[in-house]
C-alpha cells in the first residue's frame, strides 16, 4: 500500500480499513487526502502510527482501537497536536490496545492528561505495569503521578546501584594500582629511560656500564667511601654507580635511579637504620626487584651489606626484605 492508491480520491472524507489484519501503513499512504474527516483502522495489527496525518486539518476522528499500540510515540503525538490546532473537535479511540508501562508510555500518559484531544471510551483504557498489575486510564493525571512515583523509585535504585558499582570499581582499581605500584613505576621509568636513550636492554654476553649500583644513605657515606669504594674500585678495579658522582644533573632522581640500576650488573645495598627509614631506599630496592623480574629472568642481582643486625628490626620494609631474602640465595656482608 502506498500513496498512489488513494491519489484519485482526494475528496474522500471517511476511510474505513477496520478488521483487515494490517500490520503496517506506509508514511505517505494519506499523502493526497486533505479532506478526510474520519480514519477508521481499528481491529488491525498496527504497533505504531507510522503514517502521516498532520496535514489533515479536517480530521475529527481517528480510530486506532483493537491494535497493538503500547503507546503513541512523540512523533505521533506531535501530529495530533498539529491537527487539533485547526480542529479542536478531534477525537481519538485507543480502546483495547495493550498499553504497557515504559519510559515512552509515561510521557504518553502525561500527554493524555494535558492534551485537549478527546479520547473516546477512555474508561476502557488500561495500562499494564511491569509487576503485572493493571491501571485504568480514565484519570490519566492520577495514573501519571503513580507511574512517575514508581519510575522515580526505580531511578533512585538505579542511581544508587550505579554509584555502588562505580565506587566498587574505583576501589578495585585503586587496590590493583596500589598492589602493583612498584611494577607500574618501574614500567613508567623504564619506558621513560628508553625514549630518552639513557638505558638499553643488555644481551647475555654484553658488558654493563657499571659493575654495581650502590644503594646507601648519606649518613653512611663514610663507610661506603672508606670500605666499598676503596676495596671495589681501587683494589678490584670495578666500576660502581654512586648517586653523588654518577647521576645525571638535572634529571629526575627516580629516573636516575632506574637508569643506574638498569645499567648495572648488580645492586649493592648498604643496610642501616637510616637507610631502611628512607623512601628512596625502598624505591631503589623495589626498582632493582622489578628489574630482576621483568628484565633479567629473575636473575639474582642483590648483594646486601648490613651495618646492623637485621633480626633486631621490626619494620614493614624489613618484613618485606626478610621475605625476599628467604626466597633467594644472597650475598650478605655484616659490618659491625
Amino acid at each position: 500500500m502506498h500513496g498512489e492508491i488513494l491519489q484519485n480520491i482526494p475528496k474522500l472524507e471517511v476511510l474505513n480499513l477496520a478488521d483487515n489484519r494490517i500490520p503496517y501503513l506506509p508514511y505517505n499512504l494519506f499523502k493526497f487526502q486533505t479532506m478526510l474527516k474520519q480514519i477508521i483502522i481499528g481491529g488491525n495489527l498496527l504497533e505504531d502510527m507510522s503514517f502521516q496525518i498532520s496535514h489533515m486539518q479536517n480530521l475529527s476522528h481517528l480510530d486506532l482501537s483493537k491494535n497493538r499500540f503500547s503507546s503513541l510515540n512523540s512523533t505521533a503525538r506531535g501530529q495530533l497536536e498539529t491537527i487539533i490546532k485547526s480542529n479542536p473537535n478531534l477525537t481519538v479511540n485507543l480502546n483495547d490496545n495493550p498499553l504497557i508501562r515504559s519510559c515512552d508510555t509515561i510521557h504518553f500518559i502525561k500527554w493524555m492528561s494535558q492534551t485537549k484531544i478527546e479520547f473516546t471510551k477512555l474508561q476502557g483504557y488500561k495500562c499494564k505495569l511491569y509487576n503485572g498489575n493493571t491501571e485504568l486510564l480514565k484519570e490519566p493525571k492520577r495514573v501519571y503521578e503513580i507511574l512517575e512515583k514508581k519510575s522515580s523509585s526505580y531511578t533512585d535504585l538505579i542511581v544508587v546501584l550505579s554509584i555502588f558499582v562505580i565506587f566498587f570499581v574505583l576501589i578495585l582499581i585503586c587496590g590493583l594500582v596500589y598492589r602493583h605500584r612498584w611494577t607500574l613505576r618501574f614500567m613508567y621509568y623504564m619506558t621513560k629511560n628508553k625514549y630518552q636513550n639513557s638505558s638499553r636492554k643488555k644481551s647475555d654476553n654484553e658488558e654493563y656500564e657499571y659493575d654495581a649500583f650502590i644503594s646507601y644513605q648519606e649518613e653512611d657515606a663514610v663507610c661506603v667511601h672508606n670500605h666499598l669504594l676503596s676495596n671495589l674500585e681501587e683494589d678490584a678495579k670495578l666500576k660502581l654507580c654512586i648517586h653523588k658522582r654518577d647521576f645525571q644533573p638535572g634529571k629526575d632522581i627516580a629516573a636516575n635511579i632506574t637508569s643506574g640500576i638498569q645499567n648495572s650488573r648488580n645492586v649493592v645495598a648498604v643496610l642501616s637504620q637510616t637507610h631502611l627509614d628512607s623512601y628512596w631506599c625502598l624505591f631503589e630496592y623495589n626498582m632493582a626487584h622489578m628489574e630482576s623480574i621483568y628484565s633479567r629472568d629473575c636473575e639474582n642481582m642483590f648483594i646486601l651489606v648490613s651495618l646492623l643486625d637485621l633480626s633486631s628490626l621490626n619494620l614493614p620494609f624489613y618484613v618485606f626484605l626478610k621475605k625476599y631474602i628467604s626466597s633467594r640465595t644472597l650475598s650478605i656482608l655484616m659490618i659491625r
